[in-house]
C-alpha cells in the first residue's frame, strides 16, 4: 500500500494519525519553589492505564524533555535516588508543553516519611495521596498564598466508593476525629487502591453554600500522589 493510498484509508475510517508534542520544564526537589532543582532522575510520560509513552533524563540543570501524545489525557511520572516516585495527571494539548514550575516536582523518600510521621494511625502501607489546600490569587508579603483550614476532601473511585480523607489540627498532628483541615490546609490518603479516581474537595461558606472543585487523578500501586497545591477559589 503506498502512503497515499493509507491516507485514504485513514480518512475513509476516520481515523486520525497519532501525533506526539514535546513536554519541556524544569523540576525542582519537592513542592512550589522547592528545595532547588533536581540534578538527577527521570520524567516518564504514562497514559492513564500507566503505560510509559515516553521517558527522559532530568538535566544536570533539572530540565527535562519528553513527548505525550496530543489531544490525551497523561500521567507524568518523576523517580530518582532519593526520591519517591511521584505522579501527576495532566492533558497534552494542541503543540508543543511547556510546563510551568512547581506544577510537577521530584518528591523526596524524606517527605513521605514526614508525611506518614504527622499523619500516625491514618498511615498505611500502599499508594498515598497527600495535598495541601491554598487560596488562589491571594498572596502575604512574602508572595505565599494562605493555607485553608476547615476545608474537607473525598476520592470517588470508578466503582462509587467514596474515601474520606485524614486531617491534622491547628498544631498540625493527626486527629482521627476531625472531619476539616487544621491550619496547615493539609490533608492525606493512604493505602488507596491502584486506579482511576475524582477527587473532591472544597470549603462550607455557609449551611446552603458549597464551594467545591474537581480533579481526576490516577493513583499507581505504590508512590505517591501529590496535591500541592489543592487551589480552592476565594468567596466572599
Amino acid at each position: 500500500m503506498t502512503i497515499r493510498s493509507a491516507l485514504i484509508v485513514l480518512a475513509l475510517s476516520g481515523c486520525q494519525p497519532t501525533r506526539y508534542q514535546p513536554i519541556s520544564g524544569v523540576i525542582n526537589v519537592g513542592p512550589y519553589e522547592g528545595d532547588g532543582v533536581a540534578t538527577e532522575g527521570t520524567v516518564s510520560i504514562l497514559d492513564t492505564d500507566l503505560e510509559v509513552i515516553s521517558s527522559g533524563p532530568i538535566g544536570p540543570d533539572g530540565t527535562f524533555e519528553v513527548t505525550g501524545i496530543e489531544g490525551e489525557n497523561l500521567v507524568a511520572r518523576v523517580d530518582g535516588p532519593g526520591f519517591e516516585a511521584a505522579h501527576f495527571s495532566g492533558h497534552v494539548g494542541i503543540g508543543p508543553l511547556e510546563v510551568p514550575e512547581g506544577e510537577i516536582f521530584a518528591w523526596p523518600t524524606l517527605a513521605s516519611f514526614e508525611a506518614r510521621t504527622a499523619f500516625g494511625a491514618c498511615s498505611v502501607p500502599g499508594a498515598m495521596v497527600p495535598g495541601e489546600i491554598r487560596i488562589f490569587g491571594v498572596t502575604d508579603d512574602q508572595g505565599v498564598s494562605p493555607s485553608l483550614n476547615n476545608a474537607w476532601a473525598f476520592l470517588y473511585g470508578s466503582d462509587g466508593v467514596e474515601i474520606p480523607a485524614c486531617y491534622l489540627d491547628d498544631e498540625g498532628v493527626y486527629d482521627p476525629a476531625a472531619t476539616r483541615t487544621g491550619a496547615s490546609g493539609r490533608f492525606a490518603f493512604f493505602g488507596v487502591p491502584a486506579g482511576r479516581y475524582d477527587l473532591a474537595y472544597g470549603y462550607d461558606l455557609s449551611d446552603e453554600y458549597v464551594v467545591e472543585h474537581g480533579v481526576a487523578i490516577v493513583v499507581p500501586e505504590d508512590g505517591v500522589v501529590p496535591l500541592y497545591p489543592a487551589w480552592v477559589d476565594l468567596v466572599l
